[in-house]
């Protein structure tokens, strides 16, 4: 659930040229009311297209599976409109000793302190459940009826009320509006990492990290779906540890390196005929490619014409590219930072598989490229 709701978001980026970030809202709300709702929150962090929340002046807190998608290429954090490096990235114990648990926390701390936005506190007691919560969020937005329809940049916010919990998450459901909240919502594909919150003496408390939609059967983010959020309350002892402590960066990128050869597998086979393929700057030539190369299950997501666009949208904001660093993560999986018409991007490639046989897609984002 982790990786779909955030390759679905890195997919459909390519779509538009802002980052494909909101909320999904009741169909029979003004869209407006949620917008107004977001202004109350300031301490949302734009990650990797995804989302955070600022819980110490130095200190992110976001899902696990938003941070590995962190590489040395895109490791900043955007606050109130100013952009940080990101100089460590701390993975819960759990997340990484069961490959992705469901403890999906991580924290990231940044290079230089936040001075103009009061960070959050953290939740600490066990009564979430029955509680009505606000989350924050640009995913993409839609409505319960619909589903994620597209997306717009901009933050939404939205309540709804805890059903139940467990040690490592908490849940709730969107809800047909009889018997919703007013702002009733679901996170969407983008939302992941940001937070589900609850007032504590008047001021925003985090219960909660967003994680993943369970269909249940209705469809993704669509009413009668259950939204799965990372328990805070559960975690506040390593949270608060962590930040005390400043421990060393979870190993999970090799140090990139300039760019020389293709590596002979099948990573490098789908990245060289990909490259080949988007600087051609055509939409027939990059369907071509697509059908040689993309698993046959991927391209029911879309139609032909919904990748063209996605394709013709990417390759204006970036022109042709050229690549000039790699690097690996511990699983083999490669990035790349290639140099456009228009500056430094990076390139990500997804596999549905861990011996890469079954291409998924791929993702050109901003980048900023590393120090010497």
């Amino acid at each position: 659930m982790h990786r779909y709701r955030l390759l679905t978001i890195l997919i459909l980026f390519l779509s538009a040229l802002v980052s494909a970030r909101a909320i999904v809202i009741r169909h029979d709300r003004d869209d407006a009311r949620y917008l107004e709702l977001a202004k109350e929150f300031k301490a949302y962090v734009d990650v990797v297209d995804a989302g955070g929340t600022l819980i110490d002046p130095r200190w992110v807190l976001t899902a696990g599976h938003v941070a590995r998608e962190i590489t040395p290429f895109s490791a900043t954090a955007k606050i109130n409109g100013k952009r940080y490096i990101i100089d460590r990235i701390i993975f819960h114990p759990d997340y990484v000793q069961q490959r992705g648990g469901r403890k999906d926390l991580s924290l990231l701390r940044l290079s230089q302190p936040v001075t103009d936005v009061q960070p959050v506190g953290l939740y600490r007691n066990s009564d979430e459940v029955g509680q009505t919560v606000n989350f924050f969020g640009r995913g993409m937005k839609g409505n319960g009826n619909t589903g994620p329809t597209g997306e717009d940049g901009k933050m939404r916010g939205a309540t709804n009320k805890l059903e139940r919990a467990d040690n490592a998450s908490v849940f709730f459901q969107f809800d047909k509006p009889e018997t919703a909240t007013d702002l009733e919502g679901i996170s969407g594909p983008g939302d992941s990492g940001g937070p589900a919150l609850l007032k504590v003496d008047g001021k925003w408390a985090i219960a909660g990290v967003s994680s993943a939609n369970m269909g249940n059967g209705f469809g993704l983010c669509k009413y009668g779906t259950t939204e799965v959020y990372a328990r805070v309350s559960t975690e506040v002892a390593w949270i608060e540890k962590t930040l005390k402590d400043s421990l060393p960066s979870t190993p999970l990128w090799s140090k990139p390196t300039a760019f020389k050869a293709w590596p002979k597998t099948r990573q490098g086979e789908v990245a060289e005929a990909l490259i080949i393929a988007y600087n051609s700057g055509k939409s027939s030539t990059m369907e071509t490619f697509n059908l040689a190369f993309r698993d046959p299950s991927v391209l029911t997501r879309r139609t032909p014409a919904q990748r063209a666009e996605g394709y013709e949208n990417s390759y204006r904001r970036s022109g042709a590219i050229t690549v000039q660093m790699i690097s690996t993560d511990i699983t083999g999986r490669m990035v790349l930072m290639v140099k456009g018409d228009k500056g430094f991007f990076q390139l990500s490639l997804f596999f549905l598989d861990p011996a890469a046989t079954r291409f998924d897609g791929y993702y050109i984002g901003d980048a900023v490229p590393p120090e010497d």
